[in-house]
């Protein structure tokens, strides 16, 4: 007979490694991103945005999106984890208003972009997402073999993985 495998910690204790790792890569991140905003954005974890409304879009921004019809928008300053994340402008396009009896319906489109502070579209990249992933496949390996089957996160919650030989305790905690 095998032994339990208690999903349900093995799901927490993965997700307090996934947390424990995204601070680092935060950590590790942040002189890269701190005001180098429209190069390097962070894809943390907690995201707060606080938005302003925009009444006109530049023609460029227009042309963009054309056919489509540019109907409202919003320019939005972004943090992830606590850290000042530059700019998204959402753009709303095409809506369409009915109104049925008392209640009245909105349909529309939006599209958000990465801006630059005067709302010019650039291209950053998001290092964080691959490197989390990156970061925990490498942890898990580290502290299986070398920390007694236990990663923080199972640690934290008293579990370990088990068997005859460390790569034995690896194949189990993949499967």
């Amino acid at each position: 007979m095998t032994t339990p495998r208690y999903f349900l910690r093995r799901l927490f204790a993965f997700f307090v490694d996934f947390l424990i790792i995204n601070i680092i890569t935060t950590l590790v991140l942040l002189p890269l991103v701190h005001n180098n905003t429209d190069n390097f954005r962070l894809s943390g974890l907690l995201r707060s945005t606080l938005c302003y409304k925009i009444s006109q879009a530049s023609q460029s921004l227009h042309d963009l999106v054309a056919p489509s019809i540019i109907t409202g928008g919003a320019l939005c300053e972004t943090k992830a984890n606590f850290v000042a994340n530059g700019h998204s402008l959402t753009l709303v396009l095409d809506r369409q208003t009915s109104q049925n009896g008392n209640v009245q319906h909105s349909i529309d489109k939006r599209i958000t972009f990465p801006v630059d502070a005067k709302g010019n579209i650039v291209k950053p990249l998001f290092l964080q997402g691959i490197l989390d992933w990156v970061l925990l496949a490498l942890g898990s390996v580290f502290f299986l073999t070398r920390w007694q089957g236990k990663t923080p996160g199972k640690a934290l919650l008293g579990l370990r993985v088990t068997g005859l030989t460390k790569g034995a305790a690896l194949r189990r905690e993949a499967m």
